[in-house]
């Protein structure tokens, strides 16, 4: 009896040590029907020192891949600097951005415009006048009259002993209309159709018009044809050796003015210009008129350095008929 009674108390001890057990010590939440929850501060307050560590460096380095994968994405890679030069738009929103550049060792101006939509064709206060020279307009003048917030020059125009007349070279459209002809012939225009395309186009005004250029001028040569620069023998185009401009536009749609600097007689060449042409990612590009009447203008400033046939400065650049101003935002 002694023995049954001795039994039955150490049970029921065992059971009362279990029960306690079960209501003062904290119970884990089974891993297999439900999901560990997140750690806390209160979490932290059962935890060894180890498993302390364990968490907060679990935590910090789930932080640190975050915030580097966070980086990673707002980070944009160029494929070089030229790239990172021409990509990196304006933090103001402008259309357009004016970089100074070195072309073979000599000063160029770079125009880098993003809303091609905005360059129109500007010109001169008139063409043809009485004395063939009143009508001429510098590219200051230009960007003045019409408003225009940038500029540089466009086609050629005749000249005589005493120097450049305001008599353009070829076909002159505007706004879709020609305004002015040399000839009824067809010849090498470069201008823009409304999307903002750069058509280079070997045609008649009237043709050109029909296959939607709005405007445009007569010049020449072209430089750049499906990404590769064409070439020519060194007396193409005049002087082997000038100021240069071109305009050329990339596959993503950003339109390259260059203008690179020279004396009369020294500068580049036109292999040399098509070439740069190239290397700031041209798909297209043509030679604009170069020389004397080479001018950028840049929120109502001459940047560049303007010489007449004889090396003498310019202070407000030379006289030339038409140009390419750019606008601003549409």
């Amino acid at each position: 009896m002694k023995t049954i009674i001795t039994t039955i108390v150490a049970i029921l001890n065992i059971a009362f040590i279990v029960v306690a057990l079960y209501l003062f010590i904290p119970k884990e939440v089974s891993h297999a029907y439900e999901p560990k929850p997140e750690t806390t501060k209160i979490d932290l307050l059962h935890m060894s020192e180890d498993e302390i560590r364990e968490t907060v460096y679990a935590r910090t380095e789930l932080k640190s891949t975050i915030k580097n994968e966070a980086i990673k994405g707002s980070n944009i890679t160029y494929a070089d600097e030229i790239e990172e030069l021409i990509e990196t738009r304006p933090s103001n929103g402008d259309s357009f951005k004016y970089e100074s550049a070195r072309i073979n060792g000599h000063d160029a101006h770079l125009l880098i415009v993003y809303d091609p939509k905005t360059i129109k064709l500007i010109t001169s206060k008139a063409f043809n006048t009485e004395d063939g020279v009143s009508g001429k307009s510098t590219l200051l003048e230009m960007t003045k009259r019409s408003g225009a917030k940038a500029a540089v020059n466009g086609g050629g125009f005749y000249e005589n002993e005493h120097g450049g007349l305001d008599k353009p070279k070829g076909y002159v459209i505007k706004d879709g209309e020609i305004i002015w002809r040399t000839s009824d012939g067809a010849g090498d225009l470069i201008g823009f159709n409304e999307e903002g395309k750069l058509m280079l186009l070997h045609a008649t005004g009237e043709e050109a018009i029909e296959q939607g250029m709005v405007d445009a001028l007569e010049f020449g040569p072209f430089l750049v044809n499906n990404g590769k620069a064409i070439s020519y023998k060194a007396t193409v185009g005049g002087f082997t050796r000038a100021a240069r401009v071109a305009v050329g536009q990339r596959s993503d749609g950003i339109v390259i003015f260059l203008m690179v600097e020279g004396l009369h007689g020294s500068g580049i060449t036109l292999n040399e210009l098509a070439k740069a042409m190239v290397k700031y990612g041209a798909f297209t590009a043509a030679n604009l008129d170069g020389g004397a009447s080479a001018q950028v203008v840049i929120e109502g400033k001459l940047v560049s350095k303007a010489t007449d046939i004889k090396n003498n400065v310019l202070k407000d650049g030379r006289g030339i008929v038409t140009g390419w101003g750019i606008f601003g935002n549409n």
